[in-house]
């Protein structure tokens, strides 16, 4: 579902609405639509489909089978990662939210029935009113709260359906891809206490419900469910590109402003050890618009390499695989496999190796 089949889009209620009522935007990785995995169930039912015959034909297959596939990075949101669309809906609005279509506004019935209805049907983020009444922060948290528990609800169906042994029955690791370090605490509660009105959430990451800590207690199954940093060696942190230094698990996220400092493999590190989970990742791919001052080229590898040892990761995989044959980047194959070698992840399983 990375690339999600055109078919998709022709599904009732299959694209996401903001609330200026644009539709989602193509993604900048190969123009592909997003299909609304939240709010329409006719859409959850048929991915339900199509996953279950795809990776029935897998296990299936003799030369493939469940026991040789490692992992599934299983797609929960744009281009595979945990968030709704960009905030920026490429038609002059920055502070996008993809609650309104007619399903999540209540005009519809085809809402999944694990998600309650909106509780303001009609209310739009920066509205300090709602018909004709004082509108509170108190009601603005009520209605991002249902917001942001919609996408943890398709993440946690997601997951079940893998999992189900009269479904998928898949118990191998499934990687859940939360990019950066998302919303931190402070950026949370000023886009609460200014109505959502896109002025404290300069990533847009409040919009897109990329408030990590908040997702991962929230997660009904972690058995063999990967906390999978999408956005290893981004220059993120202070210094920039920090490692893990122990003790990452202790720190309440809603309280600490040490976080605030974290990288995003630091900051994801100590969540997942909160809450017992497993650690992998990736770089940011070359082209990747969010790749911001972060170089692609060796430099990168080896910090990647070291926040992967540093913060005892399973291994990481490199973004993206046709640039180690390139040429263009400095970044080789034979580079890639000597610095994992160096930090002595050869040594565990050739299932380490990516």
């Amino acid at each position: 579902l990375h690339y999600p089949p055109s078919w998709v889009m022709n599904l009732a209620g299959a694209r996401y609405v903001n609330q200026y009522g644009v539709n989602a935007p193509p993604t900048w990785a190969g123009g592909y639509e997003e299909p609304n995995f939240i709010f329409s169930q006719t859409v959850r039912g048929r991915v339900a489909q199509f996953e279950t015959h795809m990776m029935h034909q897998f296990a299936s297959d003799p030369a493939i089978g469940f026991k040789n596939i490692w992992a599934v990075r299983y797609v929960n949101g744009s281009l595979g990662e945990v968030l709704y669309p960009p905030a920026d809906d490429q038609r002059g609005h920055t502070n996008s939210y993809w609650g309104f279509d007619a399903n999540a506004q209540g005009q519809a019935a085809d809402r999944p029935a694990t998600i309650p209805a909106n509780p303001f049907p009609g209310w739009k983020p920066g509205e300090k009113t709602y018909h004709g009444q004082p509108f509170s922060t108190t009601q603005v948290q009520q209605w991002y709260s249902w917001y942001l528990n919609a996408h943890t609800d398709f993440v946690n169906w997601h997951t079940q359906l893998y999992r189900d042994p009269r479904g998928i029955n898949y118990q191998g690791y499934l990687q859940l891809q939360t990019p950066g370090f998302g919303a931190r605490a402070f950026e949370y509660r000023g886009s609460i206490s200014h109505y959502l009105d896109g002025s404290q959430d300069p990533n847009g990451t409040v919009a897109r419900a990329a408030v990590w800590y908040e997702l991962y207690p929230a997660l009904t199954n972690r058995t063999n469910v990967v906390a999978y940093v999408s956005s290893m060696a981004d220059s993120s942190g202070i210094p920039q590109d920090d490692g893990c230094h122990g003790g990452e698990s202790l720190v309440d996220y809603n309280t600490d402003p040490q976080v605030n400092n974290w990288s995003a493999a630091r900051y994801i590190t100590g969540l997942a050890d909160k809450y017992g989970m497993q650690k992998n990742g990736e770089n940011p791919g070359l082209g990747d618009p969010h790749l911001n001052a972060a170089a692609y080229n060796a430099l990168m590898l080896q910090k990647a390499a070291s926040q992967m040892a540093s913060c005892n990761f399973q291994g990481m995989f490199w973004a993206h695989d046709s640039d180690l044959y390139s040429g263009i980047t400095g970044v080789t194959l034979h580079l890639y496999a000597n610095v994992i070698t160096h930090y002595g992840y050869a040594a565990q399983s050739p299932s380490k190796i990516y």
